[in-house]
């Protein structure tokens, strides 16, 4: 337990922000992570951020939402299963991950269910 609880002050001071332990994240698939990864090795990248997983995070500079670009995003990797073989079970496409209140927190974000509208504004 104590390494854990090393491993993740470690990841904690890497992202030297001085905020809450405690925080809002996005996720992506491993495989997408990976990706990411390869293709963009100058993306922060810090391992074992997410406790009790021992997970990494990578920071995304920017992503666009609804005709927005938000960022620097954080993504935390899950594993494929966790969103191909669950979370897709529910939807009608296949999904890769999911959009956080680390990025959500810069809209106001209506949804009409009826209507099957979301609304994103800034």
């Amino acid at each position: 337990m104590a390494d854990i609880i090393h491993q993740f002050s470690m990841a904690l001071a890497a992202l030297r922000d001085g905020r809450a332990a405690e925080r809002a994240t996005s996720f992506i698939t491993a495989s997408n992570f990976e990706k990411w990864r390869q293709a963009h090795p100058d993306w922060r990248v810090i391992e074992n951020a997410d406790m009790p997983l021992n997970e990494p995070m990578i920071e995304v500079p920017g992503i666009a939402i609804a005709g927005h670009t938000v960022g620097p995003v954080w993504f935390t990797r899950r594993a494929d299963k966790n969103f191909h073989e669950f979370m897709s079970r529910f939807m009608d496409k296949r999904v890769e991950g999911a959009i956080g209140g680390n990025a959500l927190r810069h809209f106001r974000v209506t949804v009409d269910y009826p209507g099957a509208v979301a609304v994103f504004e800034r």
